[in-house]
């Protein structure tokens, strides 16, 4: 009964507003529960992966069940440290264990507000923390969000009292490594004015995708049991795949002032940034990314990372046999890109005349 009354009490605590309050008081007071009460840091039990699977089935049970496989983590890359930020992004991808969801700007209306809202849910009190952040108030008002898909999460407890907490390994080491390389140093000592921070748990994204307005993980998790199709697809009940032509794809190019832009214009696949950066014009691509990325795109671009994928790039090769470059048909009997236009861009280049796609009902 005691059991029970305290996991009620759990619950009350992370669903009900009142409960959540409580939380920050005590956070503000200097007082959390003791570590093994938190929800949080009880850890998970991943879904184990059959062995005894061939590779196509293990393909579809992973794909089926990842939301119990793998983990949702965040890093966001500080004001100060944006001037690194291509190089912490390959420094990202080359863990083949963590693959980038989503990544994009964020301004808030002032650095205090941001800062609040990614320790809110950190394990230790606010008392520590105000010592430990009172260096991001002198950063600039800006900062990049890098949501995860953690493969491996290896998680581990550590820390001791109520610095006691539990976080991924693998997140851990990644997140020293940037730090090293990327913090300010003092007489050749790095400096504790770090340039990112990671989630230690999925609660902590989940908290953050919700103050961002995006819902939480059930938006971040959400996958189609047969296609593969991206976050911002807010709709894919039925679609066909349709071997079309190269000629009939069209994509939408951002246009207009880069705090607003709004506008867009429809051009065929040869008119596009993407695809006059492989014919020999990687300014077009540069710039137009340069201007747009911090107010309009989803997704995180880079023209050496776009260069080294059209080098090696096969299309519907294993394992990504079902990430069909996903189109809508429009009445003039074209097919407009929701998602694909850099692969579209590099078969178009390599003079591939017809596409399998899956055009959405």
């Amino acid at each position: 009964m005691k059991g029970l009354l305290k996991s009620v009490k759990v619950f009350l605590e992370r669903t009900t507003p009142l409960g959540e309050l409580a939380q920050r008081r005590r956070q503000r007071r200097g007082t959390v529960r003791p570590t093994e009460s938190r929800p949080e840091e009880k850890g998970r039990v991943p879904l184990p992966i059959p062995d005894a699977l061939s590779h196509p089935l293990k393909t579809k049970y992973i794909r089926m069940f990842s939301s119990y496989i793998y983990r949702a983590d965040y890093i966001i890359i500080w004001g100060h440290g944006l001037k690194y930020q291509d190089k912490i992004v390959e420094e990202i991808r080359s863990y083949k264990d963590l693959k980038i969801i989503k990544a994009f700007h964020y301004r808030p209306a002032a650095v205090r507000h941001l800062v609040k809202a990614v320790y809110s849910y950190d394990y230790a009190p606010l008392r520590h923390l105000k010592s430990k952040t009172r260096y991001l108030m002198r950063t600039p008002k800006e900062a990049l969000f890098i949501f995860i898909e953690n493969r491996n999460p290896n998680e581990d407890f550590y820390g001791k009292g109520v610095f006691r907490h539990f976080e991924s390994t693998t997140l851990k080491h990644l997140k020293e490594k940037i730090r090293n390389k990327y913090n300010e140093r003092i007489d050749g000592e790095r400096t504790e004015d770090h340039v990112i921070h990671a989630s230690d748990n999925e609660l902590q994204t989940h908290m953050i995708l919700k103050y961002l307005g995006l819902g939480g993980l059930q938006w971040l998790k959400k996958k189609h049991s047969i296609l593969e199709v991206p976050f911002y697809v807010k709709e894919c009940n039925a679609f066909v795949i349709k071997k079309v032509p190269v000629e009939s794809l069209v994509c939408n190019i951002v246009e207009g002032d880069p705090d607003n832009p709004h506008k867009k214009r429809g051009v065929v696949i040869k008119q596009s940034p993407h695809y006059l950066a492989l014919a020999g014009n990687p300014d077009a691509y540069q710039k137009y990314v340069e201007r747009f990325f911090r107010r309009k795109f989803t997704e995180y671009y880079c023209l050496d990372t776009f260069r080294k994928l059209a080098d090696s790039f096969e299309y519907l090769a294993p394992p990504y046999s079902t990430h069909y470059i996903t189109v809508r048909q429009l009445d003039n009997g074209k097919y407009r890109i929701i998602d694909g236009l850099h692969r579209a861009a590099i078969m178009c280049h390599k003079g591939i005349s017809h596409l399998t796609v899956a055009v959405l009902k």
